[in-house]
């Protein structure tokens, strides 16, 4: 994340006001931030971005003494197209999550981003998920051992679990694609 760090306008960067924001802070067609000078800095300052948890990267912004995380991705999509419509996402067309171009992003519905998130090989299920107590292996090792006879409750103080997620990965209701 922050990549480009100097306050020069890059070939083909376009800066536009950040809606809510204006006066104050800046987006580029390129996923850069500035703030505008204030009276906290007389001159121009491009803003380091974070990560989430997610991997979508975000900035903080003040406006009257009140702090916003905003991701990038829709400050992009919202200075250039707009607000979304209503049940629509920001999305990555290529997957990745911190290439804030704008010829990368695109409003689309929650069906969409996820079938992309299917394309890309972004999704996050199973032992991609930040707090998965289990991995595949663990689940097919408790399908065997259920096969086999072995107690939901035995099987769940083995591994740390309920019984009643035991159940589930029995059920298919949790970890159904393997």
């Amino acid at each position: 994340v922050g990549k480009f760090n100097s306050v020069k306008t890059l070939e083909n960067e376009i800066w536009k006001d950040v809606p809510g924001y204006e006066g104050l802070y800046q987006v580029s067609s390129i996923g850069r931030i500035k703030a505008l000078p204030n009276y906290h800095h007389k001159k121009e300052i491009i803003m380091k971005q974070a990560k989430n948890y997610g991997g979508y990267c975000f900035v903080e912004f003040r406006k009257n003494k009140i702090g916003a995380l905003k991701r990038t991705n829709r400050l992009v999509l919202e200075a250039f197209y707009g607000q979304a419509p209503n049940g629509y996402h920001a999305a990555h067309l290529n997957g990745d999550k911190t290439d804030n171009r704008i010829e990368n992003l695109a409003w689309k519905t929650g069906k969409e981003n996820e079938q992309d998130k299917v394309v890309h090989n972004t999704k996050r299920f199973g032992s991609r998920v930040h707090n998965a107590k289990l991995n595949e292996q663990d689940v097919l090792i408790i399908r065997k051992m259920i096969s086999k006879g072995t107690k939901h409750s035995k099987i769940a103080e083995m591994f740390h679990m309920t019984r009643g997620a035991i159940t589930a990965i029995n059920r298919k209701a949790n970890w159904a694609w393997l």
